[in-house]
């Protein structure tokens, strides 16, 4: 189980935004989820355990595959 994307819905594919090691820059990746709660939903592939994930509504950031964090 991780924090659940505001996106995510349960049983379903979408992308998120992994950050790098460091935090500085997220890039787009393709998540599998499962079973969810409130806050925390499963996650089937895309994701390995310790990855950490931009959970807040990033669509207006759609067309990017890339995110420089400040």
């Amino acid at each position: 189980m991780g924090a659940r994307p505001a996106a995510g819905e349960p049983d379903s594919k979408i992308s998120v935004f992994r950050l790098d090691p460091d935090g500085s820059r997220a890039e787009r990746v393709a998540a599998t989820f499962g079973k969810a709660s409130v806050n925390e939903i499963h996650v089937i592939s895309g994701l390995e355990p310790g990855d950490r994930i931009i959970v807040s509504d990033t669509s207006k950031w759609s067309a990017y595959d890339e995110l420089r964090i400040r």
